[in-house]
């Protein structure tokens, strides 16, 4: 079943035509739909956005909440809070509207104006160039790696990528194959729905969903002994000391961070500590491919498959 199958159930039976009609040709190259009411439904490709002759009204606004929600809001209190939601196929939608507040943070979105349904994606394969470079075997484990670059520029599809490699069992590198935990805080690299990751992984991944990075990462080190712990999008100044500190007891890190250059990243308060320690080989990530390195040395170059 293709990955827009999901994403068509949660739209009024008019809207799914107009989505068919505009692009039947390449329906699953669609990466996002934006629902704003009042406003026509615009549609994001890889390098194109377009507009549909549709203008959302109430009652699409009200299908696509009871669709998103099963038709209980309530049960999802939570994620709305955040702002989004996971459905099945590991699909996120953003919602935006009308917030009530309660000692001055969110209690729920009141009334819903805008969607943001984002297809999830993932490239397996992408990583396969880095694979031989990342792995060290003398001492019979992976290096720690940080992946860097700005927002869309395949940080999370990449870092994806190398967790699936890592937890697949390769014919003829099956010592290769180590025990992977994933934090997961915002339900991106695994995509998970009702705990279930939605992506393809090999057989020893774990996955701790929608928990704050800090007590996930210490959580999974007390409870599922990895050989391998992933993290998307560090930056505070616990979420180092907590990679650090891990690190040191023998677990390779695999991690993200936003940062358009190595001087913009090294100038965050704090993240000098992490490129100074062992965590010296980097993915730099942007809209032309990513390029890996070991401290300043440049060691391959993956450019974009379209």
């Amino acid at each position: 079943m293709n990955r827009m199958h999901n994403i068509l159930l949660l739209l009024p039976e008019q809207l799914q035509d107009k989505l068919i009609e505009c692009c039947s040709a390449s329906l699953e190259g669609v990466e996002e739909i934006r629902i704003r009411l009042g406003r026509p439904v615009e549609i994001e490709m890889q390098k194109t956005t377009q507009e549909l002759d549709y203008v959302p009204t109430n009652y699409d606004r009200q299908y696509v909440a009871e669709k998103i929600s099963q038709h209980s809001f309530y049960s999802l209190e939570e994620e709305i809070k955040k702002g989004y939601v996971t459905i099945d196929g590991g699909h996120r939608v953003g919602i935006a509207g009308k917030v009530t507040l309660e000692d001055g943070r969110v209690k729920a979105v009141q009334t819903i104006s805008s969607f943001a349904i984002r297809k999830a994606s993932e490239q397996i394969g992408c990583a396969d160039l880095f694979m031989n470079h990342l792995w060290d075997p003398v001492q019979n484990r992976w290096h720690h790696c940080m992946l860097v670059g700005p927002p869309k520029s395949g940080k999370t599809t990449l870092l994806r990528d190398i967790a699936r490699h890592i937890s697949v069992k390769h014919s003829g590198t099956e010592e290769r194959s180590k025990k992977v935990s994933i934090v997961d805080e915002r339900s991106e690299i695994a995509a998970c729905h009702q705990g279930v990751p939605q992506l393809t992984f090999g057989t020893k991944v774990d996955v701790l969903d929608r928990c704050p990075k800090l007590e996930g990462m210490n959580m999974m080190i007390r409870s599922m002994s990895p050989e391998v712990l992933v993290v998307d999008e560090i930056g505070h100044e616990k979420d180092i000391e907590a990679i650090i500190d891990a690190m040191y007891t023998g677990v390779t890190m695999v991690v993200t961070a936003h940062g358009s250059t190595w001087k913009e990243l090294r100038s965050r308060p704090y993240m000098d500590r992490l490129l100074d320690s062992e965590m010296n080989y980097f993915i730099h990530c942007s809209s032309d491919g990513y390029t890996l390195y070991k401290g300043d040395t440049l060691v391959e170059v993956s450019k974009r498959v379209s």
